[in-house]
């Protein structure tokens, strides 16, 4: 199973670039991964803005992949029910999960709609750089439980 990450904007901070490398490479290790960075809109309106992203983001969409956006509104999971989600969609043959991480303005609604999961980090607010980090580290952390590496625990 191939992970792609489509992702607003790029991590301009060396510190946060850096954590994001690391996870990259562990997490290779699992499975490959690919990342995408779509350029931030710098419409007026939050809602064009939002609009021309999930636009970009869409495109960016392989065919057929199983997509899963990542939102303020969507389900919180455990580290464990993230894991168990990721091994159903391996077990079924997916052979590529999108996931989509909006801009500061978010996705729009039908992008989500479409999105086959909606899933939340956090009720709190993160930065773009803050929640790549997470992403990657909790993809990374769902490999470790799904393969019963200790780094869980």
């Amino acid at each position: 199973m191939k992970l792609v990450l489509v992702l607003v904007g790029r991590t301009r901070d060396q510190r946060w670039q850096a954590l994001q490398e690391d996870y990259l490479s562990r997490l290779e290790k699992f499975t490959p991964v690919e990342v995408i960075a779509v350029k931030e809109s710098r419409q007026d309106s939050a809602s064009a803005a939002r609009r021309r992203e999930s636009e970009s983001l869409e495109k960016k969409v392989p065919p057929g992949s199983t997509l899963i956006a990542l939102d303020e509104r969507g389900d919180e999971l455990s580290s464990r029910a993230f894991a168990d989600l990721l091994k159903k969609l391996q077990v079924r043959g997916t052979r590529v999960v999108t996931f989509i991480l909006g801009g500061p303005d978010g996705l729009a609604e039908d992008l989500r709609e479409r999105a086959d999961h909606v899933l939340s980090l956090s009720q709190m607010t993160w930065s773009h750089e803050a929640a790549r980090v997470l992403l990657l580290e909790q993809l990374y952390r769902a490999f470790t439980i799904i393969r019963g590496y200790p780094y869980h625990k």
